[in-house]
């Protein structure tokens, strides 16, 4: 905003009052505007310092192969959860959206799909991982990759354990992380929610509440030896799902202005009319409700194409590097728990702003406002790529002895020797080791990182269709031959881990020129994704126009089309001028 008032005044104001940042404007919970804005800060910071102090803590406190089956764990259920994640993904985008077109019945149509539809697909998929923990011939392929081998490979050593051990220490892992995804589902839906609804204290503090749950039992719970490390792990992702979940629904059900501004309900609206009148009002809440359902699976399911493909990337070079020894695995492993410190946490937060406040703009035609707001993000994202890489390449080497502090004891017992070698070398060869690897663990990151801003910015344009088949051919172009060359040629860690993120940087920069055509067409007026969202979710009694005079938020201005060409020598426009004062901003 900052940036918005020097280069576009009015577009500032546009998006400040989209945004409900405006001077003395209140959340429809009427929390004042200076306590709102700590405990959004508030929440921010205890999710990306957990996020950080979690993935550093377990790399540190797990053994070398639990840690191992933490992240084999980790990376056959992520795409899993993004399978049955695929109605959530869109509709918090999609009420966000209908609550900037002041669009009750959109709202509440989208939170029924979103809640129902999450518990019912969280339930199904935790049911069908469940029973996979406790299949014995599958759960140790998955739990521990690569366990028989590792043991014919390094036969002396106790410090390897065996796959019936391994899966032994992680199963209640695996099934606790399959247990979240219910909570998980829906909090993504309530969260829309009250973002969209510009409740940012109150999500702060759910979000506080969930993070405490979470470092309080993972630093502070009962440990009893290292094994029930991971299962307490386990545990504390569970709570704080629960208590997330269970925060967001008092935030929602406590705030009744909020209830009462968008006539919120969890089952179709009772009619009060008589006669033939009730079931038509009746049939059309279904009818609206069934659409609304019916477009967000449609393009629920376009998006999870996307976010399989990514992660299908990360899979299948895990599940290579298991193969190729347990060295390998844990170069892998170290590389991954230093993620969130050098880009995943702030990506996420950046993605997430994106993604709901850019769909708010965008279901208010605002798109000029978006197009600076998207700029400034992207901005923003690059500058933090080239901290990242600016900060690791360095001290990649330190950094990477702190990562690998938990292979040491590798080098307590002669059998094991070869495996401590494998990790950091021995005399001066630094061939295939964890130093070496981070060198390639930087430009990962920070191309990581693009990818979730720039994949956000055209999920505010509702331009789904358009990211799945690029998802796909980067998969197959990009992807499968470079795992190839990685794992039959190359057989290092810092190969594998370069084919895995290459496709992420292939995204990013495919991505980020369409979301310049789509600013383009924006601006020109000319159709795309974004209008025929608004013409699928626009019910056929709802004004042209948001209603007036709303005391904390004008964000359910519905404007026509507009054309930038009249653009002033200090980037605002006559026409952005005259509309803003008309609609009250």
């Amino acid at each position: 905003l900052c940036y918005m008032q020097q280069m576009a005044p009015e577009a500032a104001a546009e998006a400040a009052a989209v945004m409900g940042t405006g001077s003395g404007v209140k959340p429809p919970s009427g929390m004042y505007p200076c306590l709102d804005k700590v405990f959004m800060y508030s929440g921010i910071f205890s999710l990306a310092a957990l996020n950080v102090m979690i993935a550093t803590s377990s790399q540190a406190k797990l053994t070398v192969p639990q840690r191992n089956s933490m992240i084999a764990a980790d990376a056959f259920l992520t795409p899993v959860k993004e399978i049955f994640q695929f109605l959530e993904d869109t509709v918090t985008v999609k009420i966000t959206y209908a609550m900037a077109q002041n669009d009750s019945e959109a709202v509440n149509a989208v939170l029924i799909v979103g809640v129902v539809g999450g518990a019912i697909m969280g339930a199904i998929a935790a049911l069908g991982t469940t029973a996979l923990a406790y299949w014995p011939a599958a759960i140790a392929v998955l739990l521990a990759p690569g366990a028989d081998r590792h043991q014919t490979d390094f036969p002396g050593c106790g410090l390897v354990p065996s796959a019936e051990t391994m899966v032994l220490e992680a199963r209640s892992y695996w099934v606790l992380r399959s247990w979240t995804w219910p909570f998980a589902f829906i909090a993504l839906v309530l969260t829309g929610l009250i973002l969209g609804s510009k409740e940012l204290g109150l999500w702060g503090v759910a979000l506080i509440a969930s993070q405490a749950t979470l470092g309080v039992i993972w630093f502070f719970g009962p440990k009893v030896g290292l094994p029930l490390d991971l299962s307490l792990l386990g545990w504390a992702y569970f709570l704080s799902a629960v208590v997330f979940v269970g925060a967001l629904s008092l935030c929602v059900v406590c705030n009744r202005n909020l209830v009462r501004q968008y006539r919120l309900r969890l089952c179709p609206q009772r009619p009060t009319l008589g006669g033939s009148s009730i079931i038509q009002v009746a049939g059309a809440s279904v009818r609206r409700a069934h659409d609304v359902g019916k477009d967000a699976i449609k393009h629920g399911l376009i998006a999870m194409v996307l976010d399989l493909c990514v992660q299908l990337c990360i899979t299948i070079g895990i599940y290579a590097a298991g193969e190729l020894g347990l060295p390998q695995l844990y170069q892998l492993s170290a590389m991954q728990a230093a993620m969130p410190t050098y880009g995943t946490s702030w990506a996420l937060g950046v993605g997430y702003a994106i993604r709901l406040v850019g769909a708010g703009l965008v279901g208010g035609q605002q798109y000029f406002a978006f197009g600076m707001f998207v700029h400034s993000m992207t901005a923003c994202g690059l500058a933090f790529a080239v901290l990242t890489v600016g900060t690791v390449i360095p001290w990649r080497r330190a950094v990477a002895f702190g990562y690998g502090s938990q292979a040491c004891q590798f080098a307590s017992d002669t059998n094991c020797l070869p495996i401590y070698a494998g990790m950091f070398g021995e005399g001066d060869s630094i061939t295939n080791t964890l130093q070496a690897s981070f060198g390639v663990f930087a430009p990962a990151a920070g191309s990581y990182s693009l990818f979730m801003i720039t994949k956000a910015g055209l999920y505010a344009c509702f331009d789904f269709a358009f990211m799945a088949w690029w998802s796909v051919a980067a998969l197959f172009v990009v992807f499968l031959p470079g795992i190839l060359v990685a794992s039959q040629v190359y057989k290092t860690a810092a190969a594998l881990y370069v084919a895995m993120y290459l496709p992420m940087l292939f995204l990013a920069i495919v991505f980020y020129i369409k979301l310049l055509v789509n600013l383009r067409r924006m601006n020109a007026g000319q159709p795309g994704p974004w209008k025929e969202r608004a013409r699928a979710m626009t019910a056929p009694n709802v004004p042209p126009f948001g209603a007036r005079n709303q005391t904390w938020s004008n964000v359910g201005v519905s404007q026509p089309p507009r054309e930038y060409s009249s653009m002033q020598p200090d980037g605002s426009t006559a026409l952005l001028a005259t509309e803003l004062s008309s609609a009250r901003i």
